[in-house]
């Protein structure tokens, strides 16, 4: 836990069930890890490449992935409560029955790659108006 991992390719990396409770992943390669129920509570991963990442059932409570890439990632049924989404980029990512209450979706670009989620966008995406 706190581990400074900022910056690292961990590309396709097994991270299952692991605890990363507030570690630094900003600007880290992870695509197509596999995250399944791992612990990002309170992480710092912005600007993180997570494309294809698995991470259904994680944990990232208060986790900070402004700016981070999320395309074609699983998210299932995993905990973005309270999270900072700001500006990521979520096409095609896969949310069902995530918790995403409370969590800053203002500036990402939404699942359909149409559109950004307006200022505000709490816990839901309200889509910018052209």
């Amino acid at each position: 836990d706190g581990l400074d991992l900022s910056g690292l390719d961990l590309a396709g990396a097994i991270l299952r069930d692991s605890s990363l409770k507030r570690a630094v992943l900003d600007d880290s390669i992870l695509d197509g890890v596999d995250a399944r129920r791992a612990k990002f509570v309170s992480a710092s991963m912005r600007r993180a490449n997570l494309e294809g990442a698995d991470l259904s059932l994680a944990d990232l409570t208060s986790a900070d992935l402004e700016g981070a890439v999320l395309r074609g990632a699983d998210l299932s049924r995993s905990k973005l409560f309270n999270a900072n989404l700001r500006e990521a980029d979520l096409t095609g990512a896969r949310l069902e029955g995530v918790d995403l209450l409370r969590a800053d979706l203002s500036g990402a670009i939404w699942v359909d790659g149409e559109g950004h989620c307006s200022a505000g966008s709490i816990g839901r995406c309200r889509k910018m108006r052209d």
